[in-house]
């Protein structure tokens, strides 16, 4: 999955990281919402999940925060 630099879209872009979420490829998730140039809710809520998953609730927290 690549960012576009015009606010581009990939419709793929959510089944993408709910299937690394659910083969527990957390931090593959975290490596490639960090590559984006945008911090969109409807992308970071899977940075929170992976988060999560990891075991690391309070930054899960602060990065959901980071989005306010």
């Amino acid at each position: 999955m690549a960012w576009a630099g015009s606010h581009g879209y990939f419709k793929g872009a959510t089944a993408c990281l709910c299937a690394l979420i659910k083969a527990g490829r957390n931090e593959e998730v975290l490596t490639l919402l960090e590559l984006s140039p945008y911090k969109y809710w409807h992308y970071r809520k899977w940075g929170v999940k992976a988060l999560r998953a990891m075991g690391r609730k309070a930054e899960a927290v602060r990065y959901a925060e980071e989005n306010r």
